[in-house]
């Protein structure tokens, strides 16, 4: 996990503009079981790309 993470965080760094990344990072960390941390990638990716409906529905899946 915390290699997955780290190359997942990276990938967000490089391209913050891409919701693909934190999708990525929020499913490694959903996928760990950490499903705050997971909500919290998603709605930062949201906030960078608000019509992505991928990350959209990742956060509904949470619920």
């Amino acid at each position: 996990f915390p290699e997955a993470r780290a190359w997942a965080q990276l990938a967000v760094d490089r391209n913050p503009r891409s919701a693909a990344t934190y999708r990525i990072l929020g499913d490694v960390w959903r996928q760990a079981g950490f499903d705050d941390e997971a909500r919290d990638a998603y709605r930062r990716g949201l906030r960078r790309v608000p019509d992505d409906r991928w990350l959209r529905q990742r956060i509904r899946d949470l619920r």
